[in-house]
């Protein structure tokens, strides 16, 4: 066989291979797509299988979210019954405290008024004292000068 001849069957065979060589390339390709496939299959099942179990569990979920919001709204009931009464302890406590406070302000006042009255009393009688006492002392003087007008009259007698 001659070189030329040669080269002409690899030229025949490989036109006669590229056929099969695109066909082994198709057959990858079709290989990595039904593993795709799989896996999206897969995929799809579990999450088929997760979305059943959610739905299975949301029950149970629902009902203790409903516990839960029956023990907050009791809780917050509870808490505003005791904000309440508290309100209510401290109003009445301030209230007691303004009565004791007022009543302990009236009798101050009345002790303030009773001892205010009994000092102008004092100064009224003082003050009345003072007149009697200014009217003796005028009275005093009066008869001193008398009596000093006697001695002076008895010393002016005696020497005369």
């Amino acid at each position: 066989m001659s070189l030329l001849s040669a080269l002409q069957q690899a030229k025949d065979a490989a036109a006669h291979a590229k056929p099969f060589m695109k066909l082994m390339d198709a057959l990858t390709a079709l290989d990595a797509e039904v593993r795709a496939a799989e896996k999206l299959v897969k995929d799809t099942d579990e999450a088929a299988a997760r979305k059943a179990q959610l739905e299975a569990e949301l029950p149970v979920v629902e009902a203790r979210h409903l516990e839960y919001d029956t023990a907050i709204k009791a809780i917050d009931d509870a808490l505003q019954a005791k904000r309440t009464a508290f309100n209510y302890s401290l109003e009445q406590q301030q209230k007691a405290a303004d009565e004791a406070l007022a009543a302990k302000h009236a009798e101050i006042k009345a002790a303030h008024d009773s001892d205010l009255a009994i000092l102008r009393a004092q100064i009224g009688s003082a003050q009345k004292e003072l007149i009697d006492l200014d009217k003796q002392k005028t009275d005093m003087q009066a008869e001193i000068d008398t009596l000093r007008q006697a001695v002076q009259k008895a010393h002016s007698a005696i020497n005369a």
